[in-house]
């Protein structure tokens, strides 16, 4: 009773195929999942199950991608360092020898300025206690210090 309605669907959707492929061209095939290179230590996982794998997997690529952005900022960092040295040089390069005294004694001034006005805030401000803890009075209600190991008491002034 079933088989000649099942004769039928299959006929149907043969039809709806060729009518497909020869309005958009060869059908394209199905989206293949990026296949990984093995990632090293994946021997000792003989025995986990497939779930614990895959986690295993994504977790080592994650730490792989972690490593590299690490090194990408150090090499930022790099070469902000090499192109503001390169920046003064160029400036001081321009420089007779006393407006090199004048900026370099207007640099420390400004630094002088700075630190004095930090010593006076601190000394002759009022300052507020700061608690750093992001997210700790929503996940952890009551004492905040004891909840959250990486709370931070700060001084604003």
């Amino acid at each position: 009773m079933w088989a000649p309605r099942l004769r039928w669907w299959a006929a149907c959707l043969a039809a709806a195929t060729r009518l497909w492929r020869r309005v958009r061209g060869k059908a394209a095939p199905p989206p293949q999942r990026k296949k990984y290179s093995p990632l090293p230590g994946e021997e000792s996982l003989v025995g986990m199950t497939k779930a614990e794998r895959k986690k295993w997997r994504r977790e080592q690529r994650w730490l792989q991608k972690k490593e590299r952005r690490k090194q990408q900022r150090a090499e930022e960092r790099r070469r902000d360092r090499r192109r503001k040295k390169a920046a003064r040089e160029e400036l001081l390069a321009d420089m007779s020898e006393k407006e090199k005294r004048a900026y370099f004694e207007n640099l420390r001034q400004e630094k002088e300025e700075s630190e004095a006005s930090i010593r006076r805030a601190y000394q002759e401000g009022r300052p507020k206690v700061v608690i750093n803890c992001p997210g700790a009075l929503l996940r952890f209600p009551g004492p905040i210090l004891q909840a959250q190991p990486n709370c931070f008491l700060d001084l604003c002034f």
